[in-house]
């Protein structure tokens, strides 16, 4: 995949679930409904930088959707499936 305008990193970054735990979720531009239903979301740290995450980085469609919805500049984090799952799983029992 090309590096495009709105992606802060041309690879994707690879984080833990203890690293994505504590930062803020952003349903501004992505509901969870989409999130649970895409199986990724958006989080934010204190300083502002966003992260669009999934379990499947690679997926073009998935990040050029991404894209469409989430305005702004983001970077793509792949964390394992079970972790992601965790995340989604408590937002869902929120």
């Amino acid at each position: 995949m090309s590096q495009a305008a709105w992606l802060d990193d041309a690879a994707p970054r690879a984080m833990t679930f203890a690293e994505l735990a504590p930062l803020a979720h952003d349903f501004a531009s992505l509901s969870l409904g989409e999130c649970l239903e895409r199986e990724c979301m958006l989080l934010a740290d204190s300083d502002g930088a966003r992260y669009f995450v999934t379990s499947e980085p690679l997926d073009e469609l998935l990040c050029i959707w991404a894209s469409h919805r989430i305005p702004g500049r983001f970077t793509i984090v792949h964390t394992h499936p079970a972790d992601l799952k965790a995340l989604l799983s408590r937002l869902e029992a929120r």
